[in-house]
Formats: C-alpha cells, sequence, structure tokens
C-alpha cells in the first residue's frame, strides 16, 4: 500500500469517526422525565415511559412490587408494580434499582418493564474487588511466565516455553 492509499484511508476513518461523535451528540439519549419535572407537575407524566434510579425502601413480595425513593431534591417515592419474580427475591431494601416503565396514578406508580438491581449490599463489592484482583494476578502470571525481569531494566523473553 503507498502513502496516497494509507492517508486517504487514515482520513476517510478519521472522517468517519468524527461523523459517529456529531450523531451521537445530538441523540436525545434521555428522552424521558426526570424526578424534577415528575414532581412539579405529577398528573402530566401519566402514560408516558420513565427511567429511574432509587432505592429500595420496601419490598413486597406477595404483591410483586417496591418501593423506591428517587432523585434528590425533591425526593419523591415510586410504588413498582409488575417486578419480575427472580428480580424481586434478589433485593433487598436498600439495594440500587434502575427502573424503566410506565407512570400511572398521579404519576406514584411504575408499572415496570423492566427492573435491574445495581447492587445489593457490601459482599457484592467485595466479590467485585476479589475477582478483579484475582484476574489481575492471573494476567501478571501468565506474562511473567513468558517474560522475565532483567535487573537492568525492562523485560526480557525467557526463551522456549
Amino acid at each position: 500500500m503507498n502513502r496516497i492509499s494509507r492517508l486517504a484511508a487514515v482520513c476517510l476513518l478519521l472522517s468517519a469517526a468524527i461523523g459517529l461523535c456529531v450523531v451521537y451528540a445530538g441523540a436525545d439519549r434521555w428522552a424521558s422525565p426526570d424526578v424534577e419535572a415528575i414532581a412539579a407537575d405529577p398528573g402530566a407524566y401519566d402514560g408516558q415511559q420513565v427511567f429511574l434510579f432509587g432505592r429500595v425502601v420496601t419490598v413486597d413480595a406477595a404483591s410483586q412490587s417496591v418501593e423506591i425513593v428517587a432523585g434528590e431534591d425533591p425526593e419523591r417515592r415510586f410504588t413498582v408494580e409488575s417486578v419480575p419474580e427472580p428480580t424481586i427475591d434478589a433485593v433487598d431494601p436498600g439495594a440500587a434499582v434502575q427502573v424503566d416503565g410506565a407512570l400511572a396514578e398521579e404519576s406514584t406508580v411504575v408499572r415496570a418493564d423492566a427492573v435491574v438491581v445495581d447492587y445489593r449490599n457490601g459482599a457484592d463489592f467485595r466479590y467485585v474487588y476479589a475477582a478483579s484482583l484475582l484476574g489481575g494476578l492471573l494476567a501478571a502470571a501468565g506474562f511473567l511466565w513468558y517474560w522475565r525481569v532483567d535487573p537492568r531494566g525492562g523485560f526480557v523473553p525467557r526463551g522456549d516455553r
């Protein structure tokens, strides 16, 4: 490949990347109302899709619903209905959740299409950190299996392995 072809390929790829950035920047990724807008005029958003982040206050497995607190200023309580059974079994009070669904009843109820539990307790964080540490150690061991540290600085191959 000659220099002109390489330069043309690089220009084409850079133009495509910049074009994708412009399209992404212009997209409306948060089309649903936020908690502040809902609190200002609760009845106006009934029937609209929302995407909320909140903390679980109570769990009612019998009715497959949870009560969450979303937003900071103002805080607003929502009852999330139609929570799938595996999710209702996995969520505890205090857990952070993401809820996607439709608002109803003066924007106090969310009929959930999807509920995702962000984390449940401190044991989840310990698991993530331990798995990351183990993965890092395995990667370092794999690297040092084929390379050795040269006392004069740098790494050198260990030879035939």
